[in-house]
């Protein structure tokens, strides 16, 4: 962490990571993530726990950029306001509305600065480092029923990358999970289909199946 810095957000959707471990697995997460937090460049312990930490620890480091953002944009806010102060003292006259006014302005398009800053050091900071054996190895667990995945070609690790990106890793086992456990899915349907790990993973699939409507309880949607 930055250094003076002695607190950090912790958000809510994060139970969405915790959920689905027991209890030694999210003892070992937690404990990494506090080493982590507290600049003790810890190692994960497995690889459980090393691709689980990968969605915190991005948020970590961008909620950091915006941390250190907006300290630079509070001193350098300060070091104007002393600034002013002396040469109104030296020049003996007050700041009238407008000039205040101006001031308000300044500061306002230095944080819209700051701000666009520090999208560009997100997207240039984030780094999403993916393991797709893990990813197949879950599938074939978790959906036993469904076509075997034999290789991944670069149009299936490009699908991948991109429900990854878009959703992150807990929820594309999420995903799988729920793939796994649908009759439809299964081929208990009208014409005994079932659906592979490219299907899975195409865009309008995989929020479909995100969203429930492949559930059993659900109607069943034509494919």
């Amino acid at each position: 962490m930055a250094e003076g810095k002695k607190s950090i957000v912790v958000y809510a959707d994060w139970i969405n990571i915790f959920s689905g471990l027991n209890d030694d697995e999210a003892g070992r997460l937690i404990k990494h993530f506090f080493q982590y937090v507290n600049d003790q460049n810890p190692e994960p312990p497995d690889r459980l726990t090393k691709l689980l930490f990968e969605p915190i620890k991005q948020t970590l480091k961008r909620d950091l950029i915006k941390y250190e953002g907006k300290k630079a944009q509070n001193a350098a806010n300060a070091r104007k306001r002393w600034e002013d102060k002396n040469a109104i003292a030296s020049d003996g006259m007050q700041m009238d509305a407008k000039h205040a006014d101006s001031d308000s302005d300044s500061d306002s398009d230095s944080d819209s600065d700051i701000n666009k800053d520090t999208l560009l050091c997100e997207t240039s900071e984030v780094k999403i480092s993916i393991d797709y054996q893990f990813i197949i190895d879950n599938y074939h667990s978790l959906c036993p029923n469904l076509r075997k995945v034999v290789a991944l070609n670069g149009k299936r690790k490009g699908y991948v990358n991109a429900r990854v990106g878009e959703f992150g890793m807990e929820k594309v086992i999420q995903v799988l999970r729920m793939a796994g456990g649908s009759e439809w899915l299964n081929g208990k349907n009208d014409r005994g289909w079932k659906a592979d790990f490219e299907w899975i993973m195409r865009p309008e699939n995989f929020l479909k199946i995100l969203e429930g409507k492949y559930q059993n309880n659900k109607i069943k949607l034509a494919v």
